[in-house]
């Protein structure tokens, strides 16, 4: 069983690692942990981050600059709130479409700029106004 996860983790890794774009391999870092909490009985819509963007950034391959702005675009966006470490979910469909495509960030970027800076709007909305 010990095993089989170290496997699952390492397909996971490869996963996140192989995609091209910044905003792509944070967003499927997030959905990982986010699904890890999850099968632990713990929040899948709040994440804690326990690193530091840094850290966070060596994990990931990506300078700290470009996991902030990739946390920024995506905040702007309405796919996530982000405060600090805390990191919660507002659009997982749309998080999980972006992680998933292999060509979804460009329109992404043209999201976040025309988006104004309100809330999102929606289901997922008074999770995020909650905070």
């Amino acid at each position: 069983a010990a095993m089989a996860r170290q496997i699952a983790r390492a397909g996971d890794r490869a996963w996140v690692m192989g995609a091209v774009g910044a905003e792509k391999r944070v967003a499927r870092f997030v959905l990982l942990a986010l699904q890890r909490q999850a099968a632990r009985g713990e929040s899948g819509r709040r994440l804690h981050l326990r690193m530091c963007r840094r850290d966070l950034a060596s994990h990931l391959g990506l300078s700290h600059e470009s996991v902030s702005r990739s946390f920024t675009l995506l905040a702007d966006a309405g796919l996530l709130r982000v405060d600090n470490r805390e990191i919660d979910l507002c659009d997982g469909a749309a998080l999980h479409a972006l992680a998933h495509s292999t060509r979804g960030y460009p329109a992404l970027r043209r999201q976040a700029t025309e988006r104004p800076a309100a809330e999102p709007q929606g289901p997922t909305a008074m999770l995020c106004a909650q905070r």
